[in-house]
């Protein structure tokens, strides 16, 4: 699998979460109660953009 290095423009929300965007798919967000879940999360979403 070919590798990507890509941007992640995080914000923590009022709920505690934290919420993000990736900043060279901007359709690509995701949320996750710490960073490593958003990380995760935003992996999943962007595979199933990419897809």
């Amino acid at each position: 699998m070919k590798r990507m290095d890509l941007t992640i423009l995080v914000e923590k929300g009022e709920d505690g979460f934290y919420v993000g965007q990736i900043q060279e798919y901007p359709p690509v967000m995701s949320q996750g109660k710490t960073l490593d879940e958003l990380k995760e999360n935003l992996k999943d979403a962007l595979t199933l953009f990419l897809d």
